[in-house]
């Protein structure tokens, strides 16, 4: 991975003198980042992220800016500045990156970067008494679905049409409805909590996924979005979303 942190140094107090500098990089509230060079524009300080995403380093007094720059894991970025005491140890503290999709939508986002999640659908199959939600075919083509590794798994909401997170079963469904008493009532729905983290103009999503299939799918009302048109060549209905398969 290279990531370049760049200190540009606006205001000089003594030549000679300098202040230990340190700070910790990491993606906001994913991982830290390990190996990543950090250094003045003038060269004069510089260091590299340990394990954790430390560095330390010591740098001339004065404000100075911080600009994160990350050369093979687009849509990242940060700009900060902050003021150098003349006496240190001084704490930047925690250099977050912030995912920047290029665009609207749903994104997942990872230490790779942010991906765009390719579209498929789920097909509404049943009769009058019980209807399932289900992927047209088992495996999906390797085009129309994500992979991610079990844990924590993370998307970018930026101005995304509403969506919900299920886990498929066995069959690849992710809700069965049956006909009770006189309205449908779902019997089988696995939906994963998460947690959600505000940003500029979007929102951060963070869940502890298991190795599985799981559907993102568009949701309106509280009910999963057909597409349009709505039918196949057989008559079933379609609904729009994307596959993620979590390995372990």
């Amino acid at each position: 991975m290279s990531l370049r942190v760049v200190v540009t140094a606006l205001l000089l107090v003594g030549c000679d003198r300098t202040t230990h500098v340190e700070g910790t990089v990491e993606i906001v509230g994913m991982s830290a980042l390990s190996g990543i060079a950090v250094h003045s524009e003038d060269g004069h300080c510089s260091a590299v992220t340990d394990a954790s995403g430390a560095f330390a380093m010591d740098c001339r007094p004065g404000l100075i800016t911080v600009d994160i720059a990350v050369d093979s894991v687009p849509h990242y970025a940060l700009s900060t500045t902050v003021d150098v005491p003349v006496t240190g140890p001084f704490s930047i503290g925690t250099l977050a990156l912030t995912p920047q999709p290029p665009s609207d939508g749903l994104w997942w986002v990872s230490d790779q970067g942010a991906t765009a999640l390719p579209s498929t659908h789920l097909l509404r199959t049943g009769d009058r008494g019980e209807k399932s939600y289900c992927l047209a075919a088992q495996p999906q083509p390797q085009d129309t679905t994500a992979t991610a590794t079990a844990g924590s798994v993370h998307f970018v909401d930026q101005q995304a049409p509403p969506w919900k997170l299920f886990r498929l079963d066995d069959q690849g469904c992710a809700q069965r409805w049956r006909w009770h008493a006189g309205a449908w009532r779902v019997t089988a729905s696995d939906v994963p909590d998460g947690t959600v983290e505000p940003l500029p103009n979007a929102s951060l999503h963070h869940f502890a996924l298991q190795a599985g299939q799981y559907f993102v799918a568009d949701w309106a009302q509280g009910r999963l979005t057909p597409d349009r048109p709505q039918s196949t060549s057989t008559g079933e209905k379609r609904y729009l979303g994307s596959v993620i398969l979590v390995t372990e």
